[in-house]
């Protein structure tokens, strides 16, 4: 059996985040965003959710720094999280 290399490691890395990125966590992301568009109050469950994401953020960044082709994405998600948390404390200000 053939060894893995760093490359095989790092190509099967990217894949199993895209495809989590893609099929998971944008469209639960949207689907959080629009009940907050909606002026209505993170759940606890939701809440528990987006810590543990920002946890994965942090833990993904030495990943970040060899594959700077990702920093858009991982990018452009810290904003959307940013935009639902913001939202969140707006609508529990509003008592919404």
């Amino acid at each position: 059996m053939a060894k893995l290399t760093q490359q095989d490691i790092d190509n099967g890395t990217v894949y199993v985040l895209a495809e989590r990125t893609i099929r998971h966590r944008i469209p639960r992301a949207l689907r959080i965003k629009a009940r907050m568009d909606e002026g209505q109050k993170l759940s606890d469950y939701e809440l528990e959710y987006l810590l543990n994401l920002l946890e994965d953020v942090h833990e993904l960044e030495p990943f970040l720094e060899e594959h700077p082709e990702w920093t858009g994405v991982a990018g452009k998600m810290a904003r959307l999280y940013a935009e639902i948390a913001d939202e969140a404390m707006q609508n529990e200000l509003k008592g919404g």
